[in-house]
């Protein structure tokens, strides 16, 4: 009786089951129907759709290529690393201790000088700032300016001018940036 009982049971999940993915099944050969009008009926969704669907090679869309972007402006990627005190609660109360601190920023060129500009909370309290390049070179840095509602900081590099790189500019479309 039992046995009978638990194949009753298993059958009617099974047929709810099949029943409720047979339903799944239909919405998403809905939603493709009506993904397959739009694309026919507006161009412009036609286009977004056919952007989203090149995942291989998406960067052809806006004519970046992610090598030469690389490639361009790997120099003037820098770490940024630094000292912190911070307090810390113990079982003997607060006490202050030294964090390391480590970011990244990157080299922009600026009327007067060139500066990197990085995070605020990068540099938000941090002594002793280094500024690492590419080539494993480390200078000191001293902060020029920051905004802390936008999250953006400006340094001063104290490193002879040759050594910085600077960021180039990308070009979308004819517009560049960056």
């Amino acid at each position: 009786m039992a046995l009978v009982l638990l194949v009753i049971v298993l059958g009617s999940v099974a047929a709810y089951y099949g029943v409720a993915f047979s339903g799944e099944t239909a919405k998403v050969a809905e939603l493709q129907n009506i993904i397959s009008q739009e694309r026919n009926q507006d161009p412009a969704t036609n286009r977004v759709a056919t952007i989203l669907g090149q995942y291989d090679d998406n960067a052809s869309v806006s004519q970046l290529n992610p090598v030469a972007i690389y490639e361009s402006s790997n120099r003037s990627v820098v770490t940024i690393e630094g000292s912190k005190i911070v307090v810390v609660d113990t079982l003997f109360g607060p006490q202050q201790a030294v964090e390391s601190v480590i970011g990244s920023g990157f080299v922009i060129s600026g009327t007067i000088s060139d500066y990197v500009v990085t995070n605020f909370h990068v540099v938000d309290g941090v002594v002793n700032s280094t500024v690492t390049f590419w080539n494993g070179d480390a200078f000191p840095a001293k902060i020029f300016g920051t905004d802390a509602y936008s999250d953006l900081a400006v340094l001063t590099v104290l490193a002879p001018s040759g050594k910085l790189f600077l960021c180039e500019p990308l070009s979308l479309g004819g517009d560049k940036c960056g």
